[in-house]
């Protein structure tokens, strides 16, 4: 199983109780990762900053959709 989310409170249900999660964050520090992660096993936590630029953001879902389908 999978908890797939932007960062939320349910991400940091699923984080604190140990189920392997895959989070969205703002490409911003205020939204980052870095202040936000989940306070669970990091071995479990798959983080991305969501970049604005378009070339970038394709690239991103492309290495996404890579890390869920090998999942």
């Amino acid at each position: 199983k999978l908890f797939v989310s932007t960062s939320t409170g349910t991400y940091h249900l699923a984080s604190l109780v140990g189920c392997p999660t895959m989070t969205f964050f703002a490409d911003t520090l205020f939204a980052s990762a870095k202040r936000w992660k989940g306070v669970g096993d990091e071995k479990l936590q798959q983080w991305f900053m969501i970049p604005l630029a378009r070339e970038e953001r394709n690239t991103l879902f492309i290495k996404v959709r890579k890390n869920i389908i090998e999942f």
